[in-house]
């Protein structure tokens, strides 16, 4: 039986425009991303004011926004087909039994878990991974992904 992948982990150093370059292979247009509120401190420049403060973005918002410079702290994002029931996720098994499609997390400016129910998304944002130089890159499985919650704070 071959092991499911659950997502891709990888540390990225502090960059402004960070999801651009994550998401940079993936038609972000075709979701509506939800951002948990609560567990997000972006920036809109090294100065402050807040960005990415929106809870929800459709496709063209979210590619219009990761396009904007910003620099993200700690954020969490989950994304959904258009018609799909928004719920809180806050563990794994959460993630699989929602509609949701991919759940990204990135905390202290640069560690980067995105889990994807899309086994082609996970390998195009390892591969983006690799291409950006990223370091710790590692696909998450059920024998190495030791994160019991799906939260950043």
């Amino acid at each position: 039986m071959t092991e499911i992948i659950r997502g891709v982990s990888f540390t990225a150093e502090y960059r402004v425009n960070l999801l651009k370059v994550i998401f940079e292979q993936i038609n972000v247009k075709e979701f509506m991303w939800v951002n948990v509120l609560s567990q997000n401190e972006v920036w809109k420049n090294i100065h402050g004011g807040t960005a990415i403060d929106q809870e929800f973005y459709n496709g063209e918002d979210f590619l219009s926004m990761i396009n904007s410079e910003y620099w993200i702290i700690f954020l969490k994002l989950q994304a959904y087909h258009i018609l799909g029931l928004h719920t809180d996720i806050h563990s794994y098994q959460d993630f699989i039994n929602s509609d949701c499609m991919l759940v990204c997390l990135i905390a202290d400016s640069k560690y980067v878990q995105i889990y994807a129910k899309d086994q082609t998304m996970i390998r195009i944002l390892y591969e983006r991974a690799m291409a950006n130089g990223f370091t710790e890159i590692k696909y998450l499985l059920d024998n190495n992904d030791t994160r019991w919650k799906l939260d950043v704070v």
